[in-house]
């Protein structure tokens, strides 16, 4: 398994991690491949960091670069820093409660740095019957948002908001994007707890004078396995910032193996640990790394390591054979039947756009789905 990773890969996360031993100068590295990859892994922050921290004496123009990256990076964070507090504030006039689900808060929280986390928006998990007033707030402060979710007529919307968990907005001036969820997941059997469950449970840390609910860390550890593990691993940093949560927890690997058991989200977060033994030296108990050799979890960590090597973005294209390997996948990562029926609508919102239907006619969708499907993949 490890001759599978390539060279570049096995480097770069060697000095990344926080388990490694002082990592040694390796003059047959080609550094600008490295800086590239640490810019497509979105890790140049921490990269910087454990360079600094191993006393790396890098080629001059690899660290330039380096320090290039590093800079969009924190000057990403502080505006999305500083959009985050004027919109808790704007929130917190209409009384709507928000938790960040990433972004510099969690970046807070896992490294005590907003500027150590790359993040391209700010994700607020609100409770579902706020979604409205959300919209409204971020109206009211410029934001738009292209997702055709406002023209929907009051059916259409219900079905949008049990089926969805997310909606994006972007405030052209200041340059931010937002993403509002009201779920963890679109599909809650995946992974699911009340609002009130993690609001209760959250951490508050302090931006900029700011208190800002964030998730637990136990809470966040799951969710980040999952997360992760739902888009197969494809970005480095997705597991870097999971090796870095659970080293400073105060739970050990066994405790949260249970936890993820618990909420059914074991194979996910099994993945994840099968993949930081390989890539970051963590150590695992015995008894976990058992669970690891049996072929099914084999499998699933075989193709996020694949997938995490992958420079195609194959997922990314929208043909019916990558949506069937997409499925394929997702339907492994958690075992009984009420989660593959979660994952399958009986409606496709595309089909709010592909016919407008009035409420009355609601109901037209369901047997139409077929023939709005062929329309949608097989003749455009």
């Amino acid at each position: 398994m490890d001759g599978s990773i390539n060279t570049d890969l096995k480097y770069l996360s060697a000095i990344l991690s926080p388990y490694s031993s002082k990592v040694a100068l390796d003059q047959s590295v080609n550094w600008e491949k490295q800086i590239e990859l640490a810019r497509q892994h979105r890790i140049s922050p921490l990269l910087s960091r454990q360079i600094a921290a191993n006393k790396l004496q890098i080629p001059p123009g690899s660290q330039e670069k380096l320090k290039e990256q590093q800079k969009a990076t924190h000057l990403k964070m502080l505006t999305l820093s500083r959009e985050l507090v004027l919109v808790s504030q704007q929130f917190e006039l209409q009384n709507i409660k928000f938790i960040n689900l990433k972004g510099p808060v969690q970046s807070l929280q896992i490294f005590g740095d907003v500027a150590v986390k790359h993040s391209r928006d700010l994700d607020l998990l609100i409770e579902e019957d706020k979604v409205e007033n959300c919209i409204e707030v971020l109206q009211s402060m410029g934001y738009e948002t292209p997702s055709f979710y406002l023209s929907l007529n009051p059916k259409q919307k219900h079905y949008f908001l049990k089926t969805q968990n997310q909606l994006l907005f972007f405030q052209s001036e200041r340059k931010v994007q937002i993403e509002i969820h009201w779920r963890l997941f679109a599909n809650q059997k995946l992974l699911h707890f009340p609002f009130e469950e993690l609001w209760k449970k959250s951490e508050t840390v302090s931006l900029a004078g700011t208190q800002l609910k964030g998730l637990s860390q136990l809470y966040m550890c799951l969710y980040l396995s999952t997360h992760g593990a739902k888009h197969q691993w494809s970005t480095l940093y997705w597991l870097a910032e999971l090796v870095y949560l659970i080293k400073n927890m105060p739970f050990n690997i066994t405790e949260i193996h249970l936890e993820a058991k618990r909420y059914g989200v074991e194979r996910p977060f099994l993945q994840f640990v099968g993949l930081a033994q390989l890539l970051f030296k963590m150590k695992v108990p015995d008894p976990i790394e058992a669970l690891l050799s049996k072929n099914s979890q084999a499998r699933l960590m075989n193709l996020a390591l694949k997938r995490l090597q992958d420079n195609t973005s194959s997922f990314k294209n929208k043909k019916v054979s990558t949506y069937a390997i997409s499925s394929s996948y997702r339907m492994k990562l958690k075992k009984g039947l009420w989660y593959k029926l979660g994952a399958i609508n009986l409606i496709s919102i595309n089909d709010f756009q592909l016919l407008k239907l009035p409420a009355s006619l609601f109901f037209l969708y369901y047997p139409l789905r077929p023939f709005l499907w062929v329309k949608r993949y097989l003749l455009k």
